[in-house]
C-alpha cells in the first residue's frame, strides 16, 4: 500500500533534505556569526524570539520529515542498498547527520533550557553547552555529504 506512494516520499525527502541542509548552512555560517556580532539590544532580542519562536519549528519539522522519508525509502530499498557502498555510505552519513540534529533539537534544547531556568547543574549547562555547537557542525558536514552523495547516486552514475 505505502509503496504506492513511494515517488512522493521521495520528493519530500529531496525538498526536505536539501532544506535541511540550507537551513543548517544558513543558521550556523550566517545567523549565528551575525548573532555575535550585534551588540545587546532590543533589535537583537527580537531577532532571538524570532528564531526560537518562528524559524525552530520549522526545522523541527523539517528534521522530523526527512527522519521519517528516509527510514520509509530505506525500508523499500533494503535489498538495493546492502548490495552498495555508496548507499550504505550515504545511510551512515545521513544518520550521523540526523543523530546530532535530532539530539540538539529535541534533547538538548529543552534540557539547556530546563537547567537554564532551574539553575541545578552548571556543570552540566557548561557541558552541554560546549557539545551542541560540535552537533551542529556534525550535522551540517554529514548532512550535506549525504545530500551530495545522494545527487551523485541519481545524476551521475558511478
Amino acid at each position: 500500500m505505502l509503496a504506492n506512494y513511494y515517488k512522493y516520499f521521495v520528493l519530500v525527502h529531496i525538498i526536505t533534505a536539501s532544506a535541511f541542509v540550507m537551513t543548517m548552512i544558513i543558521m550556523q555560517l550566517v545567523v549565528t556569526n551575525m548573532m555575535k556580532r550585534i551588540p545587546s539590544s532590543d533589535g537583537k532580542q527580537a531577532a532571538s524570539t524570532f528564531v526560537q519562536t518562528r524559524w525552530i519549528p520549522i526545522v523541527d519539522i523539517i528534521i522530523v520529515l526527512v527522519g521519517v522519508t528516509a527510514v520509509f525509502i530505506a525500508i523499500i530499498n533494503w535489498e538495493m542498498i546492502i548490495h552498495s557502498t555508496m548507499l550504505i555510505v550515504k545511510i551512515i552519513f545521513g544518520v550521523l547527520a540526523l543523530s546530532a540534529a535530532y539530539s540538539n533539537h529535541f534533547i538538548f534544547r529543552y534540557l539547556k533550557k530546563y537547567l537554564s531556568r532551574t539553575n541545578n547543574n552548571p556543570g552540566l549547562l557548561n557541558k552541554i553547552n560546549y557539545l551542541m555547537p560540535i552537533l551542529n557542525k556534525v550535522a551540517l558536514i554529514c548532512g550535506a555529504i549525504a545530500v551530495i552523495l545522494g545527487f551523485i547516486r541519481n545524476h551521475i552514475s558511478i
